[in-house]
């Protein structure tokens, strides 16, 4: 078992908080474009499709910036990572908000990022996203953690 207790910090922090912000944008746009069948119904029968294509794009290219400018520090502060836990081939990692578990076997790579890790999952896993700041390592060594992981570590360019 390997358990990173406690807060993300420092890089961690705005590291996690932004991957977490693209994967809600990514999200966001997801769910909006499910609905562009709708908008192109709609604006046919008023008859404005070309006006509606525009509105409909000009919103897709804006979410990103009005998802970031819609999230407070508050709510930023409820998504951060407490916990990270490694047991029995899962993978758990709770914040205020939230708790996500996945199967370790699904882990596409581990980015070794100096002061954290970044465990990486395939891109269907895209709101799957687990941080792991190696000075709140509370139960389990990074040995342990290292070789857990073997082959799937990369050391992440600090420049």
């Amino acid at each position: 078992m390997i358990v990173f207790n406690g807060c993300l910090t420092g890089a961690a922090k705005k590291y996690y908080i932004d991957k977490m912000m693209k994967a809600g944008t990514k999200l966001l746009i997801i769910l909006f474009s499910m609905t562009i069948p709708f908008w192109v119904f709609f604006s046919l029968k008023i008859q404005v499709l070309i006006e509606g294509m525009c509105t409909i794009l000009v919103t897709i290219l804006l979410l990103p910036v009005v998802f970031r400018l819609c999230v407070s520090k508050k709510e930023k502060e409820r998504i951060n990572l407490k916990k990270v836990s490694i047991k029995d081939g899962e993978i758990k990692a709770i914040s205020e908000k939230n708790s996500v578990c996945n199967n370790l076997s699904k882990v596409k790579e581990v980015r070794d990022c100096g002061e954290f890790y970044d465990i990486v999952f395939p891109s269907i896993y895209f709101i799957s996203i687990y941080v792991c700041q190696k000075d709140l390592l509370s139960t389990g060594t990074l040995e342990e953690f290292e070789l857990l992981f073997g082959e799937k570590i990369v050391r992440c360019n600090t420049d």
